[in-house]
């Protein structure tokens, strides 16, 4: 996606994501986490976390950051989360976190970053 939109967008909407919830996490994180992650250096912010219930992903790090287990929704109490992946497995993803983190407030699609967020 990073290819082919406006970056001043996500960067903006990444920002405002931030000042109005304080903590964010991408779920899942997919090669194009690791692309955002590049291009877009607000995410590279402590309060940004990766996601993955992959243990595989767990192990691992991609700029400097870890990538956690979802159980981190809740012990961060982060209230927004961005599902970083266009397919069928969005719904599964949505589907979990409305069902096993009640705190987060808000999700969305990482389609949604292409354009301004409303306020």
């Amino acid at each position: 996606v990073v290819d082919y939109v406006d970056m001043d967008n996500y960067r903006s909407n990444i920002r405002r994501l931030l000042a109005r919830y304080k903590r964010i996490a991408i779920w899942p994180r997919t090669i194009s986490t690791y692309n955002m992650l590049k291009h877009i250096p607000e995410l590279h912010n402590e309060d940004v976390y990766l996601v993955d219930k992959s243990r595989l992903k767990q192990d691992g790090k991609i700029f400097g950051k870890c990538t956690y287990a979802p159980d981190i929704i809740a012990r961060k109490d982060i209230p927004c989360v961005i599902i970083n992946i266009p397919t069928n497995v969005e719904g599964e993803i949505e589907r979990t976190i409305r069902r096993s983190y009640p705190n987060v407030k808000c999700i969305l699609m990482v389609r949604e970053l292409i354009t301004p967020l409303s306020k």
